[in-house]
């Protein structure tokens, strides 16, 4: 029997292609709202859908990814406005500062909220200074955490960065790089120190362990301003931490605080707390070492780590799509021009 095919126009395959792209630029996370709206603080939770994710693949509460934020001040000038307008719920608005005790707060009360809702729904923190390449699908972001959660056990996630700071003390207790990590990049491996050729300074060399109780043994150490789990255990996880910011601020820690801030030249942070957590609870808490969901940029020279692939940002030493970029304390400023630039770049096609 004859099979007869169609013959198609040559108009229709002309444009094929851009039919094609069009499809695709549906299947991204959806359009965004007016920026105004967001500064003002939103009232409704955001979230990145998750549209084509294969049947089953979706594990109970991640149809949709809720990303929140904790900030008080004006957020025009953040990261995370800029980057990803509409796309986040912020918490902390009309707040004064008080310290990074208010951080967890407004977490915590979020969280007990949103328990009661749907213990089981996937959420995203990520600091203000976090930008977003809308380039990342949401797909990227569940296949990693589900793989990380099977392979570990451990439903929160927090982002890897190449430098411990405030909890030098307990540095025999972090765990290494782990195997399943370092099967799919040997260059995590530290004793290759391949990172070195993508930071702004020799690592770790440069780094003043002395002062600041800063240690360098490749991509291993907790960071605070990025984590994703679902509500019920994150709840339990922030929970702790306010009970022990407290406790650290009563009359009886009054020792252990002022030797803290002679070290350290700061009071802990809510990071301190974290760190503790995580190393309290390594069956319940471990780090996306590979950088398929959280990418934390102190020491990277981003000029040597980011190029584009197409339109998608690209980390060059991870050998991974940007999805969240974390520029803590001073390295948001020292690239502010390039950050900008990416920002605008992705901003043009998503």
């Amino acid at each position: 029997m004859m099979v007869v095919v169609p013959k198609l126009s040559a108009a229709f395959l002309l444009f094929l292609p851009l039919i094609a792209q069009a499809y695709w630029e549906k299947q991204k996370f959806p359009s965004t709202i007016d920026e105004s709206s967001l500064n003002a603080g939103t009232e409704e939770p955001l979230f990145l859908k998750t549209t084509r994710l294969k049947t089953g693949f979706i594990d109970a509460g991640q149809e949709e990814i809720l990303i929140i934020t904790a900030e008080t001040r004006d957020l025009s000038e953040t990261l995370l406005q800029k980057s990803a307008p509409g796309r986040f719920t912020r918490l902390g608005k009309g707040h004064k500062w008080g310290g990074f005790k208010d951080k967890v707060h407004v977490v915590q009360d979020f969280l007990n909220d949103e328990v009661a809702k749907n213990p089981n729904k996937l959420i995203i923190f990520i600091d203000s200074d976090v930008f977003f390449a809308k380039s990342c699908p949401a797909e990227q972001i569940l296949e990693e955490y589900n793989f990380i959660k099977r392979t570990t056990g451990a439903r929160i996630v927090f982002g890897a960065e190449l430098n411990c700071h405030e909890n030098y003390e307990r540095e025999n207790e972090i765990p290494k790089i782990p195997k399943w990590a370092l099967d799919s990049k040997p260059q995590l491996n530290p004793k290759l120190n391949a990172v070195q050729n993508f930071t702004d300074r020799p690592y770790p060399q440069t780094l003043d362990f002395s002062r600041y109780g800063m240690h360098g043994d490749g991509l291993k150490y907790l960071n605070s301003g990025n984590f994703i789990g679902p509500a019920i255990a994150l709840k339990e996880m922030v929970d702790e931490i306010g009970e022990n910011f407290y406790a650290m601020m009563s009359r009886e820690n009054k020792d252990k605080l002022k030797k803290f801030q002679k070290e350290h030249v700061m009071k802990p942070g809510d990071q301190y707390y974290y760190w503790h957590y995580f190393l309290d609870h390594k069956d319940k808490v471990t780090l996306d070492y590979r950088g398929r969901m959280f990418q934390v940029m102190s020491f990277y020279d981003i000029r040597k780590t980011f190029n584009f692939r197409g339109k998608n940002l690209y980390n060059k030493f991870l050998q991974e799509d940007v999805c969240f970029a974390h520029f803590p304390g001073h390295s948001k400023e020292k690239f502010a021009h390039e950050i900008d630039g990416y920002i605008r770049e992705l901003n043009k096609h998503f």
